[in-house]
């Protein structure tokens, strides 16, 4: 049970790392589009 819940928690901790890097691409993406489209 408890090697289950640490392995949870690191799965949680990567699937929150995969989501902030995939908002912060986007976030960069974004600002260089609307700054190439002006």
């Amino acid at each position: 049970l408890e090697l289950r819940d640490e392995y949870r928690i690191e799965n949680r901790k990567a699937c929150a790392n995969i989501w902030s890097d995939m908002v912060f691409g986007l976030g960069i993406f974004f600002i260089l589009y609307f700054n190439q489209s002006k």
